[in-house]
């Protein structure tokens, strides 16, 4: 805030251990007199995701999930965290002394549509540590992630691949249905022409003989 005039950091507070979204701006016109700090809870935005029938998570820069529907994977990571990345997150006190321990997904394939990115994952369980992990929370996933403006955050839908291949097994299905349909109503409507070509043929001889 003093550098720019304003700021935004997401931390967990070091009183009550809760996370937050801190907003800062400073005071006064020219000569700056002081700075006012907002500090914005995120537990209702993910209530609101709880009714979400596939896993949802929030990433930051440092690869660390801030915020997700399963609650399990809250701080934990995408990426293995060296000992200088934990020494440097620990003294910052940005996640409170939380473990931080990887969510141990493997990619298995990634392709990027613009500033978006689709990526073919597996999850051979829960968080390291973790044995009530969800029942959805193990298994091949395609994640589909997208950044969100404004800040250095990622967030992230896991598709599990089982429905994902139903779904697309269905609307291949109807897609074939449909095909047939319209061949079928093709192929009636050119016997139809053909039979009205016959009939003017049988007419026209019939004409030509009287």
């Amino acid at each position: 805030a003093l550098s720019q005039g304003y700021g935004r950091y997401f931390g967990i507070g070091t009183t009550r251990g809760e996370p937050g979204y801190y907003l800062t701006t400073t005071l006064g016109r020219g000569a700056q007199r002081g700075v006012a700090v907002v500090k914005v809870g995120l537990s209702l935005l993910e209530h609101s995701w709880a009714a979400a029938e596939s896993p949802v998570f929030v990433s930051d820069e440092n690869t660390v999930l801030m915020l997700s529907n399963v609650p399990q994977w809250r701080f934990s990571t995408l990426d293995v965290l060296d000992d200088a990345q934990r020494t440097r997150l620990k003294s910052s006190l940005k996640y409170n002394q939380q473990a931080l321990q990887p969510l141990n997904w493997k990619v298995l394939n990634s392709a990027m549509q613009g500033r978006n990115s689709v990526q073919l994952v597996e999850l051979p369980g829960g968080v390291e540590g973790v044995d009530d992990s969800p029942a959805y929370s193990s298994g091949q996933f395609l994640a589909l992630s997208r950044p969100l403006e404004g800040t250095p955050w990622k967030m992230t839908v896991l598709l599990p691949l089982a429905s994902t291949l139903q779904l697309v097994q269905s609307r291949a299905w109807l897609t074939a249905v449909m095909v047939a349909l319209g061949l079928m109503l093709l192929a009636l409507l050119l016997q139809r022409r053909r039979h009205l070509r016959e009939q003017l043929a049988a007419r026209q001889a019939l004409q030509q003989a009287h």
